[in-house]
């Protein structure tokens, strides 16, 4: 019985083993897996920006959406073209604004040097613009 039982255990040991390495081997197979997925998302970005021509920083690509999409398929629509009459099929983009609210213009505070009053300079200021020197 109990060579049964030492042969069980070594048994389960080996079995032990190979799983511990098919686990192993899978878990670096998922790691360089995502690293080319990511490699392709950045190469998708580039040339959707090319395509797109989104260059400055007031759009940018909502790589989530897209990184959603693909696993979900991309939606491909069919629209009739205005002009020639013929279906075109359109892949959409997702795109985001970059920033949500337009830089406010800070205002002037700098006291004019002619007539004192703020929000203007001298070389703006109507006063010194009228204004006529007496003769002597």
């Amino acid at each position: 019985m109990s060579r049964n039982c030492a042969d069980d255990i070594k048994k389960i040991s080996q079995a032990m083993d190979v799983l511990a390495k098919l686990v192993l081997e899978k878990r670096q197979e998922d790691g360089s897996l995502q690293l080319e997925y990511k490699k392709k998302l950045d190469e998708l970005d580039k040339c959707i920006r090319m395509i797109v021509g989104i260059t400055g920083n007031e759009y940018s690509i909502d790589r989530n959406h897209i990184d959603r999409m693909l696993g979900n398929g991309v939606e491909i629509l069919e629209r009739q073209d205005s002009r020639t009459q013929e279906l075109r099929k359109f892949a959409l983009i997702p795109i985001v604004e970059s920033s949500t609210k337009p830089k406010k213009k800070k205002k002037n505070r700098i006291p004019c040097s002619f007539c004192h009053e703020v929000g203007h300079t001298r070389a703006k200021c109507e006063a010194k613009l009228m204004y006529t020197p007496k003769d002597s």
